[in-house]
């Protein structure tokens, strides 16, 4: 019989404040050894796109399967570069230097203007806009975030700078390119969809630049963008299954994650259109995680306790609002959101569990980068996970009890005797934007959203009351007993890495093999309340959507 564990995961903004490693070593020689390693080697060179979107590790000897990154270390504990960056590749102390030679070195993510960039697949190069890549329709606009394509195949991007995240929605009355599906973009023109490249709804080189809004008509029925929405963003998703001591710990999976938020517009500039809501996060719904050995689900569970805390710092958003004869489009741009984590630059490669024990946030309280945004007292933000009831049969199992996470891939789970976690502390990240169309009754409205990472670690958790390790003398886990360290670290390794499902996109094949369907991408739903009601989170968490 084989074995198979938890794992536990999901969503993330932007803070200042440092990050950095701390030399005293928190484990034996030999663990501290190896995340010296992680840190300074070629793991630099991995980034937050492809490795994280298949799955893959930059160490197949790494049982962790988070994105990867390094970032620099100075000899000075008080002066050690903040975590978040990946800038010079150093080390903590020369003799290290035979080991780490021939190393390449880490890269920082690309600033253009104020506005940090994600990190850029290993193919490509990160870049800044300019005018003439808007004239190409290579982007919307100058001074963004963008990525060189030309060493992946110029004859079709070019040498320009491709727009990252162009906003757009799924539309069948644009044509498809091969296998991406046809989208009208926020710019008017019928565009492709390539989640990909991360590049959203573009224009491809050469392609016929068809009007999909109906600009050369009268304006039809013009919704007042000012009130207040609850918005959905459905993310399909795949993950892979976490290996362990005696087999596939979990279950290759497939699902969808529902963020939901309360948005309030209280204007918008009538000459460009621009409009600057105020956001909430409102609630966060992940998919069941399956033990098809154990016949045994998952479910993390976020408290709606978390999303009225006075201490959650809201997502820093901006947007634009236009009207055509087809309906009013209310465009929300790509912002990555940090929440139970802080990072300096919240576009930084994520850091690996290995490295987890090493974050330093001088900022925060004893210097740990998991901040209490739950207002708890502990770090991080308290999940629950779900120990009643049973997630809907799909494997070979006749049924799939809740249960509590197993805190090590002993042999003595298969009997029932193992200690198991009913509550995580975890830091959470994500990229989202998104466009709607409103219709004539200026109510409802449906579209589509891009969506570049899911990120999660975990800083520890709690174990479940009576639980025990078999064969252990300490006796059953009490009230609030605090995982180990090493439990801990179990955890947090077997946190899943999400492949965000593009339009027309299907999980890679060494992802969840229970459906193969292609996705139809990341989607948006809203509805606005009414003018005389001021909404709770509660109320958004309700909207019929």
């Amino acid at each position: 019989m084989k074995l198979r564990i938890i794992l536990i995961c999901v969503l993330s903004g932007t803070t200042a404040f440092a990050c950095s490693f701390e030399r005293t070593p928190v484990g034996n020689d030999e663990e501290l050894t190896e995340a010296k390693r992680l840190w300074s080697s070629d793991l630099g060179s991995e980034t937050i796109g492809s490795r994280a979107r298949s799955g893959e590790t930059a160490d197949d000897k790494t049982p962790d399967k988070a994105q990867t990154g390094t970032k620099s270390r100075e000899d000075d504990k008080k002066d050690a570069p903040k975590a978040s960056e990946r800038d010079a590749g150093r080390r903590d102390d020369d003799d290290d230097d035979e080991e780490d030679a021939g190393q390449e070195p880490a890269r920082k993510p690309t600033q253009c203007g104020d506005d940090a960039c994600p990190l850029a697949d290993d193919q490509v190069a990160a870049c800044c806009t300019a005018q003439s890549d808007v004239d190409q329709h290579a982007a919307r606009a100058s001074g963004s975030c963008g990525i060189d394509l030309r060493e992946v195949d110029e004859a079709q991007y070019g040498q320009g700078c491709w727009q990252r995240d162009q906003l757009g929605i799924i539309d069948p009355r644009c044509p498809a390119r091969g296998s991406e599906p046809g989208c009208c973009a926020d710019d008017g023109l019928c565009g492709t969809s390539d989640p990909a490249r991360h590049l959203g709804c573009y224009h491809a080189k050469g392609a016929e630049l068809r009007p999909c809004r109906q600009d050369s008509e009268p304006v039809g029925t013009v919704c007042d963008p000012r009130g207040y929405y609850a918005l959905r963003i459905n993310v399909d998703s795949a993950w892979n299954g976490r290996p362990g001591g005696l087999a596939a710990l979990t279950d290759d999976g497939r699902g969808k994650i529902q963020i939901t938020l309360l948005v309030r517009v209280d204007d918008v500039d009538a000459a460009t259109g621009e409009l600057t809501p105020k956001v909430n996060v409102c609630g966060v719904n992940l998919p069941p995680f399956y033990s098809s050995t154990l016949c045994e689900s998952y479910q993390a569970i976020f408290p709606e306790t978390i999303w009225e805390s006075h201490v959650l710092p809201p997502p820093n958003v901006s947007g634009k609002y236009e009207c055509a004869a087809d309906g009013c489009v209310m465009s929300l741009w790509p912002s990555t959101y940090l929440f139970g984590m802080r990072m300096e630059n919240a576009e930084a490669a994520w850091p690996t569990a290995q490295q987890t024990p090493y974050l330093r946030c001088p900022g925060l309280p004893d210097e740990n980068c998991f901040a209490d945004d739950d207002a708890d007292g502990a770090p991080g933000i308290s999940i629950r996970v779900q120990t009643e009831g049973a997630a809907e049969t799909v494997g070979a199992c006749q049924m799939y009890p809740f249960r509590a996470a197993p805190l090590n891939d002993s042999i003595g789970a298969i009997f029932g005797g193992v200690r198991r976690a009913d509550r995580l502390l975890v830091g959470i990240r994500a990229r989202v934007g998104g466009s709607v169309r409103f219709g004539g009754d200026c109510v409802s409205a449906a579209g589509s959203a891009v969506v570049e990472y899911v990120n999660s670690r975990a800083s520890g958790c709690y174990v479940q009351p009576g639980t025990f390790d078999l064969g252990s003398i300490t006796g059953p886990a009490g009230l609030d007993d605090r995982c180990r360290e090493q439990e801990a670290s179990f955890i947090d390794l077997s946190m899943p890495v999400y492949q965000v499902l593009g339009a027309g996109e299907a999980p890679s094949e060494a992802g969840m093999p229970r459906d193969s369907t292609p996705s139809e991408g990341p989607t948006v739903q809203v509805v606005r309340f009414p003018a005389d009601v001021i909404p709770s989170c509660f109320d958004a968490r309700l909207a019929p959507f």
